[in-house]
């Protein structure tokens, strides 16, 4: 069954309507080889169906009206016998009511499911733009944490109390070495030294070159 509705719906919408055409026309044949003791009225809703859910709502209402006509005219040819002929205009007419409300019925479900499938569609495309954006957002934020990770792995701090000669200035680290104080904030530290004389060493090395120290 679903390999059939498959089939029938990759034909296009000129094939279906022949399709629907030619059986309204077998289940007419069908209809007046029966007699008119035996109704095939219900048949008719196949090719009314077919055309309807494959070929449109505008098809189907054609079926709809060929099948009301095709059974009347076989009720006609089959020599049936009803009391007046109006019986006849009114099982017509009562035919392609019900013909017609199952064309709006199967076109109602038929837009329906169109609809659906068109929001689920919107919707699967916003719930992956949201995924692709959230993978987005996690990489970069694992981007910045790496980042930050490989600052604060570079960061060197000097805290609490360090042991400083008082003679020397040397300071001992945590291994008992004493460290010149050059040689002991550069491993602890991202800082580095360089030389000058200030002021008051230069009067002291160099009487007479220096210049006056701040008071």
């Amino acid at each position: 069954m679903n390999s059939l509705v498959r089939y029938l719906d990759r034909q296009s919408e000129t094939q279906a309507t022949v399709l629907s055409l030619l059986l309204v026309l077998a289940v007419g044949v069908l209809d007046y080889v029966t007699g008119f003791e035996i109704s095939f009225s219900i048949f008719y809703l196949l090719p009314i169906a077919l055309a309807t859910w494959f070929a449109g709502w505008r098809k189907g209402v054609l079926m709809a009206c060929l099948g009301a006509l095709t059974g009347g005219t076989v009720e006609y040819f089959g020599m049936a016998r009803y009391s007046h002929f109006i019986i006849l205009y009114w099982n017509a007419a009562a035919r392609l009511g019900v013909f017609l409300i199952v064309v709006f019925l199967l076109s109602s479900v038929r837009s329906w499911g169109y609809e659906l499938a068109r929001r689920v569609e919107e919707r699967t495309a916003l719930l992956a733009m949201e995924i692709e954006e959230r993978k987005r957002t996690e990489a970069e934020r694992e981007v910045v944490i790496a980042e930050l990770r490989d600052a604060l792995s570079n960061v060197k701090h000097l805290r609490g109390l360090l042991p400083i000669c008082a003679s020397c200035k040397r300071i001992r680290d945590e291994h008992g070495y004493w460290n010149d104080v050059e040689e002991y904030i550069r491993k602890h530290t991202e800082a580095d030294f360089t030389h000058g004389i200030c002021p008051d060493c230069m009067n002291k090395l160099y009487p007479g070159m220096g210049v006056p120290s701040p008071t």
